[in-house]
């Protein structure tokens, strides 16, 4: 991809659930010059209270989605969205434009050379644009589903369900500038990860 030279060069992190982003993001941010901006701590802080998506996912869902504390209640939404004709679109349609403007504002702003954004979603969320190269985080799925079992007491079913509604490695590498691979140990992701960082020129700390 083309760097804009206007911006800070935006490198996308991207992979399924469970493919172990986070844990490359941080040791990124550790090792190198690089502001990270991850998309779903994006959504989050829009969600809370008085905040652009809450207001707007409370005007089209009603005060149903809402825990009695006023807070937005995700699990509450999440529900809702797939059970209703067109709500996971609807959802997207909502959600997607607003955290995608609150990442450029965030970019816009960023004084070091390099942002790392962190998103299972960058097609979908229409940020593949805005990145100048695409790392993908391919991870075997028997893999992904173990470490979902462990880390955050999933049931198989439902690690299932999650991967099949995301892309597919097919679609994640059409995307894809660039891949390390987190199905064995960190270190050999890690390398790769730096190989690739090297050849960006992002400088390390």
């Amino acid at each position: 991809m083309k760097r804009n030279e206007n911006r800070p060069f935006v490198i996308g992190l991207t992979g399924g659930v469970g493919s172990g982003k986070s844990r490359l993001a941080a040791f990124a941010v550790r090792n190198y010059q690089i502001r990270l901006i991850i998309a779903d701590d994006v959504g989050r802080e829009l969600m809370e209270p008085g905040k652009r998506l809450y207001d707007a996912l409370l005007s089209e869902f009603g005060r149903k989605i809402l825990a009695k504390d006023g807070s937005l209640d995700k699990k509450k939404l999440s529900e809702i969205c797939f059970k209703e004709p067109g709500g996971q679109a609807k959802l997207n349609q909502i959600e997607h434009p607003v955290i995608r403007e609150e990442i450029l504002k965030k970019i816009a702003r960023t004084r070091l050379p390099f942002v790392l954004l962190e998103a299972a979603l960058l097609e979908e969320g229409e940020l593949t644009g805005d990145c100048d190269e695409i790392l993908y985080v391919h991870t075997d799925r028997e893999v992904r589903i173990a470490r979902l079992m462990s880390s955050r007491g999933y049931s198989r079913e439902k690690c299932e369900k999650i991967i099949a509604l995301q892309y597919s490695e097919k679609e994640f590498r059409c995307i894809a500038t660039a891949e390390t691979d987190n199905s064995g140990e960190f270190k050999t992701a890690k390398d790769a990860l730096a190989a690739q960082f090297d050849r960006w020129g992002v400088p390390k700390r």
